[in-house]
This record gives structure tokens, sequence and C-alpha cells, in this order.
């Protein structure tokens, strides 16, 4: 560790020394000269019934007495350490001792009774807080109840002035894991940074509420997997965007049990993986959103709604210029669903409808399927395990030719009876010839029937 004077390193040994804390009473841990305040938990201007108001930065609340704060370093080595300061009472300022390579020796922040805070701030101005390229990931770690509250950019901004995230990946993970988090402080950013936000709420299974997203114009993965197993969320903050980037909300709200409602997705034009996985898993949410773009971007909807157990409601997919994987797994064990949408796309892509049905145990009628030529997986595995299935209409003529696996298992597990509507040149005019029956073709014991 470097020291720039001599008085930098008392300071920096007052907090290895003693505990630091922030008590309500003066009781949090620092006594007398290493007192923040100076004055045994006061105010600090000599005045100990003045109240001070809270400023703009990053705060921690303890929701129940002796919660604590630190920090932890994973995913590999910090090369640029942030630099921080935190206080009792938004006056008098200490140094944050973080990645000192010593856990003993990192700052350590016990909140002695309920209701107790402590403020965080850059010293100046940090250019990141982790590192970008997703290595060197400084994170917060928690005991206790704890409420966040501020603006998350006074950790690289000390007046909180900034709203434009300095770098790639500048909160990745910032709270992951952290369990009692109840609530989250404001993201007020406007411009925005690749992986910004990646992760940053990952695992936060008691925080209550989301932070507004304001930002109109997104980056590559900039809300990926954010609140991901964030189990206590009952709804989803306002998404404005209406351009998309790389994977932007991909698993986004992924295991969100508790979410009843999603936001309204104005977006028109979508990007690779925007909406992959988004609402994954998210067994509380019955009524889809609108989703109004008609062209689509590889993986765009892949796995959207995959084991939205309760979602009956779904949007309409008026789109006719598919791509590839695009509603590949979308409603996968939607196991609620009774009726699927239209499907109006005549031309397919590879692997664009791909499981996007499986196991939806409820469904029993197929959307049509118009297109008349196939293409790679496009239909694979569309309807396995749609145990009530017990109708499908198709319009393409032959199950065979350069599309590779487009119809495979795509039938497995369906109703025992069932009726399948073709083309007469499918099924070579003879609609009870063996070879029409199979996994892959038509469910053994339905009935086929030729279109006029």
């Amino acid at each position: 560790m470097r020291f720039r004077s001599l008085i930098y390193f008392f300071l920096i040994f007052s907090v290895i020394l003693f505990a630091a804390g922030c008590g309500g009473d003066g009781s949090g841990g620092i006594s007398g000269n290493d007192d923040p305040a100076g004055d045994n938990g006061g105010t600090g201007n000599g005045n100990d019934n003045e109240v001070i108001p809270p400023g703009p930065w990053l705060c921690f609340t303890a929701n129940e007495a002796g919660s604590t704060v630190t920090t932890v370093i994973s995913y590999g080595a910090v090369t640029h350490t942030p630099s921080l300061e935190y206080s009792c009472d938004g006056e008098a300022w200490l140094p944050f001792v973080l990645n000192s390579g010593d856990p003993e020796t990192d700052t350590k922040i016990t909140l002695a009774n309920a209701g107790d805070k402590v403020y965080l701030r850059a010293k100046d101005k940090n250019d990141s807080f982790s590192e970008p390229d997703e290595s060197g990931i400084v994170s917060f770690a928690m005991t206790g109840s704890i409420a966040a509250s501020g603006n998350v950019m006074s950790l690289v901004d000390k007046d909180c002035t900034a709203t434009d995230i300095p770098s790639d990946y500048c909160f990745e993970s910032l709270f992951e894991d952290c369990a009692v988090l109840t609530t989250a402080p404001e993201l007020p950013a406007t411009i925005l940074a690749e992986g910004c936000y990646d992760c940053m709420f990952y695992g936060c299974s008691n925080l209550i509420s989301a932070p507004a997203l304001p930002a109109t114009e997104l980056a590559d993965f900039c809300y990926y997997c954010m609140f991901d197993s964030c189990s206590s969320l009952t709804s989803a903050p306002e998404l404005p965007a209406t351009t998309l980037a790389f994977c932007c909300y991909n698993c986004m709200f992924s295991g969100c049990t508790g979410i009843t409602s999603a936001p309204v997705l104005p977006a028109t034009t979508l990007a690779v993986g925007c909406y992959e996985e988004m609402f994954d898993g998210c067994s509380s949410l019955s009524a889809a959103p609108e989703l109004p773009a008609t062209t689509l971007a590889n993986s765009c909807y892949c796995f959207m709604f995959s084991d939205c157990s309760n979602l009956t409601t779904v949007p309409e997919l008026p789109a006719t210029t598919l791509a590839e994987r695009c509603y590949r797994g979308m409603f996968y064990g939607c196991s609620s669903l009774t009726s699927a949408p239209a499907l109006p796309a005549t031309t397919l892509e590879k692997e664009c409808y791909w499981g996007m049905f499986g196991n939806c145990s409820e469904l029993t009628t197929a959307p049509e399927l118009p297109a008349e030529a196939l293409k790679t997986s496009c239909y694979r595995g569309m309807f396995q395990g749609c145990e009530k299935l017990n109708s499908i209409t198709v319009h393409f003529v032959s199950w065979t030719g350069s599309f590779i696996y487009a119809t495979t298992d795509w039938v497995i597990g369906v109703k025992s009876t069932g009726d399948f509507y073709c083309p007469s040149a499918l099924v070579g005019g003879n609609p009870t010839a063996p070879g029409n029956f199979d996994n892959s073709k038509v469910h053994a014991g339905w009935t086929i029937s030729i279109l006029p």
C-alpha cells in the first residue's frame, strides 16, 4: 500500500486499528480523535442539535442494528483501485480503504443502531469503479439488513453532477448477492456504457423495488442480468428506449419470481439478443407486454418468457420478416398458456421457432403455420411436451430437403389423438401411409386431413 503522507498513514491506521462504525449516539466503533465528526457522533459543527440535511451521495441505512458494509474484489485483480471516502454525518470524511490485499485492512463499516447511515463518494472523480472487460470487479458485501439511497454516481463523481457512465462495466456486479439489500440507490445516468449495470443487483433476493432507469439510448449488455434472481421484486421499472442494443435486456429480470406485471416495451428497432431470457422464470407474471416490432433480430425474443408458469396472455407477433432463433423457446414451459399468438410469417429462418411452445401443457391448438418452405431446425421441438395439443395446420409440402432437423421431435408428448391438416403433397396424397407418422412428422394416433 502506498501512503502519500504521514497524515494519510495515520488516517488509514485508525481504520485498521478500530472497527469503523457509524452510530447515532457515537457508539459505532470510532472513538476520540477517530470519530469522523470530531465530536463523538455530533454534526461536526459544534452544535449537536442542528440536523445536517442528507447529501446526494450514495447512502446506506441500517434497517437493523449491527448491519455492516464492506467491499470485495472478484473475477480478477483490480489494477486501478477507485478512491473513495465515507462519512457518518455528511461533513467529516475518512478514506474508505479497499483492495488493500488484506480483508482485515479494508474498511468495514458497522452501523451500530437501526437508522444509522453511512455516505460514500469518490475523493474527487474515478474514471471507473470496476474494471472494463469483465475483470477486477469491485462489489459491496453486506450483513444485517440495509437500505440504499442517494446517487450511485457519487462513487465516480464526488459532486454527483455527472449523468454519463464513465467506462464500460463501471458498476458491474456492484451489489451482486447482497441478499440483505432492501432498496436500491438512484441510477440517474442518461448516457450508458457497455455492461455498465451488468449483474448489478444479481441475487438481491430482498430487494423490493427497482430504481428508475431514465436512459433512452442504450449500450451493449447495459442491463444484462441486472435484477436476475431478485425474487422480492413485484414490478419492473419503465424502459423508455425505442432503439435497443446488443443483449441490452438479456436476462434482466430472469428468476424474478415475484414480478406480477411487465413494463411497456415500446422499441421498434431491435438488436441481437435484446430481449433474450428477459423474463425467464418470472412465475408470477400473467400477461406479457405488447411487442410492436415488425422486423426482428437474431435471438431477439429467444426464451423471453420461458418458464413463466402463470402466463396466460401473450402479445401479438406481427413480424413477417424473421431472424435466426428469433422466437426460439419464447414461451417454453409456460404451463398455463391455453392459446398461442398468430404466426403470419411465410419466410422462415434457421431455428426461428425451435422449442417456441415446448412444455406448454395447457395449449390445445397450434397457430397455423403458413410457410411453404422450411429452414434448418425451424420447427424443431416446437410443440414438444404440449400434452393437450390436438390440432396442427401446416402449409409446407415436404419433410425433406436442404433444411436439416426442420421438424425434429416437434410433436413428442402431444395428446395421443388429434388432427393434422396439411397439403396433399406433404403426405404424397396418402394420409394413412405409415411413413407419415413419427415424432418428427405426425404423431401416431392423429388423423391427417388434406387442406382444400
